[in-house]
């Protein structure tokens, strides 16, 4: 069977999910549960297992029967049902273990998590967000960048290039201290990278900022440094 053949076959017989390599990404129209929205990642050891790019509660995963999308709140099934016993179907009405009805719909993506960006502009500062949060610029907080174990962590995440951060590692990943003390500053930001409706921050400067995996997870950039 020559290659076009064989995916073909595995598009019928497996469902549009069967053309995916590693990852998915999750979309849910029920707004009690968008926080299952983002993208997960294929385990390592078992291949009908995906779990969340940025939370590890939540994941997909097959027990033969049913498919199981779940976090450590709620969960949601839908039978394991040919053509869906190798992936799960990739938009079609799940059932909540509250007994809502809920509409899932699965894509292809490729996100993986960034540890550093080759491509990526160089490291600047944030003073917009500075700015916002402590009414200064990043020249002004300066001292701040070192010597100060319970600040200076927040400051070079605000002003990566005064506090000379040359490390996209550190930069790309969420930032929970840094967004709670924006929170402080910005009422109705959320209290952690990961919490209660978070995704309806992303592509906000802020949230971006400090959040780029979070953000990119939610808007299935497949690179937190395309934000």
């Amino acid at each position: 069977m020559n290659d076009y053949l064989s995916d073909d076959w595995d598009y019928l017989s497996d469902g549009p999910l069967a053309m995916c390599t590693d990852a998915f990404y999750v979309k849910v129209y029920y707004s009690t549960y968008v926080n299952y929205n983002g993208i997960y990642l294929q385990d390592d050891t078992d291949a009908n297992t995906y779990s969340s790019m940025v939370d590890t509660s939540k994941s997909i995963s097959s027990d033969g029967s049913q498919w199981i999308l779940t976090n450590d709140v709620s969960t949601l099934t839908i039978a394991n049902d040919w053509p869906y016993e190798s992936y799960p179907p990739s938009l079609a009405q799940w059932t909540s273990d509250l007994g809502h009805a809920v509409i899932v719909e699965i894509s292809c993506a490729s996100s993986v998590q960034v540890y550093s960006c080759d491509n990526c502009a160089i490291i600047v500062d944030n003073n917009e967000a500075a700015s916002e949060v402590f009414e200064v610029s990043c020249a002004d907080l300066a001292f701040t960048c070192s010597g100060f174990p319970q600040i200076s962590p927040t400051m070079q995440v605000f002003c990566p290039a005064t506090c000379n951060v040359t490390d996209w590692s550190y930069l790309l990943q969420n930032h929970d201290y840094a967004l709670q003390i924006a929170a402080l500053r910005s009422p109705g930001l959320p209290s952690s990278c990961l919490g209660e409706g978070y995704c309806s921050f992303a592509g906000t400067y802020l949230f971006d900022t400090l959040c780029p995996l979070s953000s990119a997870d939610c808007q299935a950039l497949d690179l937190p440094c395309e934000l």
